[in-house]
């Protein structure tokens, strides 16, 4: 008997992740997506406004970052930093650029996840929980 699809998606353990992501429906479709999978979530607009939740709230597990952003601070900044406020954090950081552009500054030194916009559920599912194991 096949296994109804669903089932194989992974869910949240009660995990909190903050979304940080410039764009307005990016970020709630990203909400949407993770609430839809049982996590706890916060959404900032841009680095500076996630730092501030990070240092306000000691729950977060995990940092869920667009690399390419306004405000002077890429996703390879906000991890950084995330990182130095706390650093058991899990990162993981999404780009819709391929190659090339702004999205590669950090990227040779990127000790993070990538995971490439678009992405499926099943996809951002998985890199969750390979990084919360």
């Amino acid at each position: 008997v096949a296994e109804p699809v669903e089932s194989a998606i992974p869910k949240s353990r009660n995990e909190t992740i903050l979304v940080v992501e410039d764009d307005p429906r990016v970020r709630r479709l990203t909400v949407t997506r993770l609430e839809d999978l049982g996590y706890e979530t916060l959404a900032a607009e841009n680095g500076p406004v996630a730092l501030q939740l990070l240092r306000s709230n000691k729950k977060i597990d995990l940092v869920l970052s667009d690399v390419v952003m306004p405000c002077g601070m890429n996703g390879f900044e906000v991890a950084d930093q995330a990182l130095a406020i706390n650093p058991a954090l899990k990162i993981l950081l999404a780009t819709g650029y391929a190659s090339g552009g702004a999205a590669t500054v950090g990227a040779a030194q990127n000790r993070h996840p990538l995971l490439r916009k678009p992405y499926s559920l099943r996809d951002l599912a998985k890199a969750l929980r390979d990084l919360l194991e």
